[in-house]
């Protein structure tokens, strides 16, 4: 057995299933010298950490004479991703040379798991912020600000500062931060956010997940209204505009949102529609 063909039956074991054929692979490793290098080294250190086996994969990483990224970052992950968070930050704070990956498991790690304080420590100290490092702290804030040990205020703080640094809002921050909204829907803040992820997520085509939040608040703004229909418009759902319309039994929505469906609907089907739509 070569050394292409050792390493691809190693990354061929991924779960606890594999463990027995991935120790006869260390056995022949062993056996045959190749364990010493660093490509196989980290082969094994990564078959055992995807086999639930971090004792394993934390001796070979102790064996390995040689190290790179990849074998610091696939440990870390390891540790972060079996809910020992503080192993992994112990790891990461040795760790000679980190990189974005490096920050990002550890900034998700401790968001997971609530420490909040931590998490915000880390992400403060990261050389240069990530998309997906924003949206760790967005998504911590969020959840443990729902079973009230969080902080959904801070939550909308990083959120505003996203779109201050004009990062990328996709569509999972968007669906996070509307967990937000139901703490501080009363306020203006609230009532605005609400506005402006329904247009976002209408803007990603997530049309059903755009209308379930907007169809959730109890009292509806013209910013709210102008958001989901122009969200319909974009993306050329103009009849389900109206269909939602009468499914909520609401004729508040703003005339200048209306017009712009109104290109690709026929006076006719508004007619038969209802009095309230008429145009």
């Amino acid at each position: 057995m070569d050394l292409q063909e050792c390493s691809r039956l190693l990354r061929s074991c991924t779960n606890a299933q594999c463990l027995l054929r991935g120790r006869q692979l260390h056995l022949y490793c062993v056996k045959v010298g190749l364990e010493s290098m660093l490509f196989i080294a980290n082969c094994l250190l990564q078959m055992y950490v995807k086999c639930g086996k971090l004792a394993d994969a934390h001796q070979v990483f102790v064996e390995t004479t040689e190290r790179n990224t990849f074998s610091w970052n696939s440990l870390i992950e390891g540790y972060a991703n079996s809910g020992k968070a503080r192993t992994s930050l112990e790891l990461f704070t040795s760790m000679p040379c980190k990189n974005e990956f490096s920050w990002n498991v550890v900034i998700a790690a401790y968001a997971k798991m609530g420490d909040l304080e931590v998490a915000q420590q880390l992400f403060d100290e990261m050389p240069v912020k990530n998309t997906f490092a924003w949206n760790s702290m967005v998504h911590g804030c969020v959840l443990y600000g729902r079973i009230g040990k969080g902080q959904p205020w801070e939550a909308l703080r990083l959120f505003d500062q996203m779109k201050l640094h004009q990062l990328a809002i996709d569509g999972f921050i968007l669906a996070t931060m509307a967990c937000a909204c139901a703490d501080v829907e009363k306020l203006d803040a609230g009532k605005q956010l609400h506005a402006y992820i329904v247009r976002g997520l209408a803007n990603c085509g997530r049309l059903e997940d755009a209308y379930r939040i907007f169809a959730s608040q109890s009292r509806r703004n013209v910013g709210s209204w102008n958001s989901i229909i122009s969200g319909y418009a974009t993306n050329c759902h103009y009849l389900q505009v109206f269909e939602d319309m009468k499914e909520l039994e609401s004729d508040q929505a703003p005339l200048p949102s209306l017009l712009c469906c109104r290109p690709a609907v026929t006076e006719g089907w508004l007619r038969k529609g209802g009095n309230s739509f008429m145009l």
